[in-house]
Formats: C-alpha cells, structure tokens, sequence
C-alpha cells in the first residue's frame, strides 16, 4: 500500500515531464490538477522552482515520517507482545490481541478462568435473559472455547 502511491506519484512526474517542459500557454487547470495529484507539480509547471522543490521535499518529508511512524508502531507492538510472553510463564510463542488483553486484565489465568465459570454457570441456571436457555452442552462447549489452561494458562 505504501509503495502503491509513492510509484504512482513517480508515474505521475514522470509522465508529466513532458508537459512541464513545453513551450505553449499555461493551463491553470493543468496546474491545479497537477498540485491535486502530487503537491508542488503544478508550481513546477508554471515555472515556479522554488516553491516547487518546497511543496515537494515538505510532501516527500511528511510521508516518510507517516511510513517511519508506522514502521515504528510495528515495533513497538512486537516489543510488547515480546515482553508479555516472556514474563508471563506461558508456553505460547504466538497469540491473538485478546489473550494480550487478557494478560493485561488479569493477573493470572486462574483469575480469568474464574470470571469464565462463574459466567457459564449464572448462563445455564438461566441468571441472563437470553433466548433460549443454556443447555449442559452449551455449558461445556462455552468453557471448552474461552478457558485457559495447559499451555495457554499464565501466573
């Protein structure tokens, strides 16, 4: 996605070079549909270098600080994600965002597991107003998807 659009600038530069260095009247639509595709063109185009080369290094600038920004945000989630299983006595070496949460929420596996039964039993003595009421199998298949234990249990 990144490069998509710094190649389609470049096409585009590339392609208006010729318009830039021709001779006859100036079109300020030309211009204006120029600067809408890559800042500071359409003041290359009329002629206007120093501005040009201002509008494109402030353009060229900004986007790759987004991209640097973005790179380090992957980083910084690598780091954490890193740190979290590391210090966290599980045997995973992969998860998804929501056991990184749980681990943030919850002090310990126990602890979650705690609040998981304790919601499948309120569930199946029929505590929440739901359509149908929980069934054993129900029961069993709920604990069976959102317990913890074995090697995804944490201290």
């Amino acid at each position: 996605m990144k490069y998509k659009f710094l190649i389609i600038a470049l096409i585009i530069i590339v392609l208006s070079a010729s318009i830039l260095h021709a001779e006859k009247p100036k079109s300020k639509a030309l211009a204006a549909l120029m600067s809408f595709a890559v800042p500071g063109t359409g003041e290359l185009y009329a002629k206007n270098t120093a501005s040009s080369i201002a509008s494109l290094a402030t353009e060229t600038l900004l986007w790759l600080g987004y991209f640097h920004f973005l790179q380090q945000a992957k980083w910084a989630e690598n780091d954490y994600k890193k740190y979290a299983l590391a210090n966290s006595n599980t045997h995973l070496t992969e998860a998804d965002d929501l056991y990184y949460e749980l681990l943030q929420d919850y002090y310990s596996s126990d602890e979650y597991n705690n609040h998981v039964y304790l919601y499948a039993r309120n569930a199946l003595y029929g505590f929440y107003n739901f359509e149908e009421p929980w069934t054993q199998e129900d029961y069993d298949q709920f604990l069976e998807e959102y317990l913890y234990v074995g090697n995804e249990a944490w201290d």
